[in-house]
C-alpha cells in the first residue's frame, strides 16, 4: 500500500521515504553507474531506461538493453538485491506507438521494428528486475485535439471545423487525410429528394436542380463539417460519398473512351480494306491507283497535307505513303483510347474498393476498406500490444500441470503510456483506455488459440501482462487546450483517473510536474499538475504499485522535492510547515551546514580530502 503518513522514521535509516515512490535513472547514461548514484541516494524503487533504438552506441549516449551482457545484467540484479531495491524498466522513447505508423500510411516492417524493441527490453527486465512494469510510450496514429472531445479541448479556434480529419485503407495500411474546411463543389438537390440519398447513389438525373436554360446542374459549395453536420454522417461516409460520384465519372469516361475507340476500329478497318485494294490496283494501273487512293482518302476523311503546304505535292505524287500513315495513326489512337478507358476503369475499381460495390459477376455486396484511422490504427496496435504481452506471459511463466507458474519474481507487463495530446492516439485517458482493453482482447484470444487455454483464463493472463502507465504530468498537458477553467480541468482529470481505475487499468505510475503546458519535468509540487491529490486517488483506488518520479535537469532532486510535496519524515516529523533551511540546495543560499547530503557528490565522488564524508580509520563509511 502506499504510504502517505508522517510516521516517524530516523535518518539514517533508508526506509525514510514513503514505501512506494521512486525515480528514475537518465536514460543516456550508464544504466549501472545510474543505478549506484541512486542506491547511494537512497531511493528503493529504481526504473532503469534506455535512450536508443535497434543497434546503440554508448559511447554517444544511445544506451539499448543489449548494450549489457549477461554478467552486467548479472550485476544490475544482485546490487538492487543486496541493496533491497525494486526495478522497473523503461523501453527507449525514441519508440513510439505500435500501430506502424508512418508518413505513408500503417506498415507492417515498422509494427515489427517496434515489437522487436519491446521483446529486447523484456528480456532485459526478465534478467534484472525480475518481472514487473515495461513502460513503452504510446502516440499511435495522428488525432486531433478536439477529436475525442471538442466540447472540452480544441488546439486552436475552431479546431473542429478546420482541423484536420483521417482516415485509412483497412486493407493497405494508406491513409487519407482531409481538411475539414475542404470545399466539396455539392449537386443541388430538390427539395422533395433532400435526406434521400439511396435516391442519389441510384444516379437519378432528375433529383437536382438544373439551370432552365442550359441543363446544367446547379452546385452549392459546402465544407466536409458542413455535410457532416447537415446530413449527419461520420467522415468516411462523406468521403464515401463524395468517392461515388467520382467512380460514376471514371465509369462513364472508361465507356465513353471504349466507345471511341470500337468507332475508331470500325473505321480502321475501312482503312485497311482500302489499302489492300490499292495494292492490287496499283500493281496493274499506277497511275490509276494514284488517283483512285486520292479519291478514296477524301472519301474516308483522312488526314492529309493542306493544299498549301509542303507537303502537298509529295501527296499528291505518293497519295499510298500518307494513307499508310494514317493507318497507322489511326491504330495508335484506337489503343490511346483503350488505354485511358483502361485507366479510368482500374481507377474505378481501386476506388469501389474503397466504398464498397456490387459484384458484377455474383451479385455479392462487397465492404469497402476505407474507414476511421481509429478503427484500423487501433486494431493494429491491439495486434503488436498483444504480441508483445504474449511474449512477456512467455518469458514470466512455464506450463506445468495444466497452468502456468511464475518462473520470474513477478510477472512482466507491458505498461503503455499516455504521452502528449500532439503525439496522437493513446494521449487522452480514454484512449489509453481503449488501448489496454484490445490488446487484452487481442491477446486473450491469441491465448486461446494457440496455447489452448481457457477464455476465461486467458483473459485473467492478459489483465496481468497488459496494463497501463499513467503520467500525471503528461495528462496535465492537455490543460494548455481545455476551453474550461483551472478547476474544471482537475475535476476533468479526476474523473478520468477514477474511470481508469474503476476499469483496472493503470498498473504503474510515473510523477512529473509542469505548468499545463509542455512535459518540463520540473520539481514535483512545484508546478500546477495535480500530484498530492493525484496520489490520493490512486491510494484510495487500491493500487499496489510504485510511483516513479521522473527528473529533468535537476535530476534527483525531482525525488527529494516529491517527497517535500508529500510530506515526508525527511523534511519533519509532524509535517508542519517547512522554511528555506528545509530545501536542499536552497536557491537564496543555506543557513547551516544540511544534514543530508544528495546529489553529484554524495556519497564521495571526489578523490580530494576535504571532500570526503566522515569515516572510520579504516576508510570505510560510517554508513
Amino acid at each position: 500500500m502506499v504510504k502517505f503518513s508522517n510516521d516517524y522514521n530516523h535518518t539514517f535509516d533508508k526506509t525514510y521515504s514513503p514505501a512506494n515512490i521512486g525515480i528514475s535513472t537518465p536514460p543516456m547514461r550508464d544504466q549501472i553507474e545510474s543505478l549506484k548514484a541512486r542506491i547511494f541516494q537512497g531511493a528503493s524503487k529504481i526504473e532503469l531506461g534506455f535512450l536508443g533504438k535497434e543497434k546503440g552506441s554508448a559511447g554517444q549516449g544511445q544506451y539499448t538493453p543489449e548494450v549489457y551482457g549477461m554478467h552486467e545484467r548479472e550485476a544490475l540484479k544482485l546490487m538492487a538485491k543486496v541493496n533491497d531495491v525494486t526495478l522497473s524498466t523503461h523501453a527507449t522513447p525514441s519508440m513510439q506507438g505500435f500501430a506502424g505508423i508512418t508518413d505513408k500510411g500503417f506498415n507492417e516492417e515498422q509494427a515489427n521494428k517496434s515489437l522487436i524493441e519491446i521483446k529486447r527490453t523484456i528480456d532485459f527486465a526478465a534478467d534484472v528486475a525480475s518481472g514487473g512494469p515495461v513502460v513503452l510510450h504510446s502516440g499511435e496514429f495522428p488525432m486531433t485535439v478536439s477529436q475525442r472531445e471538442p466540447d472540452k479541448f480544441e488546439a486552436f479556434k475552431d479546431e473542429e471545423e478546420k482541423g484536420y480529419a483521417f482516415l485509412a485503407d483497412r486493407e493497405t495500411g494508406q491513409l487519407v487525410t482531409l481538411k475539414k474546411d475542404m470545399i466539396l463543389p455539392t449537386p443541388r438537390l430538390k427539395d422533395e429528394y433532400k435526406n434521400k440519398p439511396d435516391l442519389e447513389k441510384n444516379g437519378n438525373s432528375e433529383i437536382y436542380v438544373r439551370d432552365p436554360e442550359t441543363g446544367l446542374v446547379r452546385f452549392d459549395n459546402k465544407s466536409i463539417y458542413t455535410l457532416m453536420h447537415e446530413e449527419g454522417k461520420e467522415i468516411k461516409d462523406v468521403y464515401k460519398d463524395f468517392i461515388a460520384k467520382e467512380v460514376n465519372y471514371n465509369e462513364g469516361e472508361a465507356k465513353r473512351y471504349a466507345m471511341m475507340g470500337k468507332e475508331t476500329e470500325k473505321s480502321f478497318e475501312d482503312v485497311k480494306n482500302v489499302i489492300e485494294g490499292l495494292k492490287k490496283i496499283n500493281e496493274k494501273n499506277p497511275e490509276y491507283g494514284r488517283e483512285f487512293a486520292i479519291e478514296k482518302a477524301r472519301e474516308l476523311g483522312l488526314h492529309v497535307p493542306n493544299r498549301y503546304s509542303n507537303d502537298f505535292k509529295d501527296y499528291i505524287d505518293n497519295p499510298m505513303k500518307y494513307i499508310e500513315k494514317a493507318e497507322k495513326q489511326m491504330k495508335q489512337q484506337i489503343d490511346n483510347y483503350y488505354e485511358i478507358s483502361d485507366s479510368m476503369q482500374r481507377r474505378s475499381q481501386e476506388q469501389k474498393r474503397q466504398i464498397g460495390y456490387t459484384d458484377p459477376d455474383t451479385g455479392e455486396k462487397k465492404e469497402g476498406t476505407i474507414a476511421s484511422i481509429e478503427d484500423v490504427g487501433l486494431e493494429r496496435s491491439a495486434k503488436t500490444l498483444a504480441e508483445a504481452g504474449i511474449y512477456a506471459f512467455e518469458k514470466s511463466r512455464k506450463s506445468r500441470d495444466d497452468h502456468y507458474e511464475l518462473k520470474t519474481e513477478k510477472p512482466i507487463f507491458i505498461a503503455p503510456e499516455n504521452i502528449f495530446p500532439e503525439t496522437g492516439y493513446g494521449g487522452h485517458p480514454q484512449e489509453l483506455k481503449e488501448l489496454i482493453l484490445k490488446s487484452r482482447e487481442e491477446m486473450a484470444i491469441m491465448l486461446h488459440e494457440k496455447k489452448k487455454i481457457s477464455m476465461d483464463e486467458a483473459k485473467k493472463y492478459a489483465s496481468e501482462h497488459i496494463k497501463a502507465t499513467f503520467d500525471i504530468g503528461h495528462a496535465n498537458t492537455w490543460k494548455k487546450y481545455f476551453k474550461g477553467t483551472d478547476e474544471e480541468f482537475k475535476k476533468w482529470l479526476k474523473e478520468q483517473v477514477t474511470d481508469l481505475n474503476k476499469a483496472q487499468i493503470i498498473g504503474h505510475v510515473h510523477i512529473s510536474d509542469n505548468f499545463g503546458y509542455y512535459d518540463e519535468h520540473v520539481d514535483p509540487g512545484q508546478g500546477n499538475a495535480p500530484i498530492i491529490e493525484f496520489t490520493k486517488l490512486m491510494k484510495e483506488s487500491g493500487y499496489k504499485g510504485n510511483l516513479i518520479v521522473e527528473p529533468g535537469a535537476q535530476d534527483v532532486r525531482a525525488w527529494t522535492a516529491m517527497l517535500h510535496a508529500m510530506k515526508s519524515p525527511i523534511y519533519k516529523i509532524d509535517g508542519s510547515s517547512s522554511s528555506w533551511t528545509d530545501i536542499e540546495n536552497s536557491f537564496v543560499g543555506q543557513t547551516y551546514s544540511p544534514s543530508y547530503i544528495v546529489g553529484e557528490y554524495a556519497p564521495d565522488h571526489s578523490l580530494m580530502e576535504e571532500h570526503k564524508s566522515w569515516r572510520f580509520w579504516s576508510q570505510t563509511p560510517i554508513e
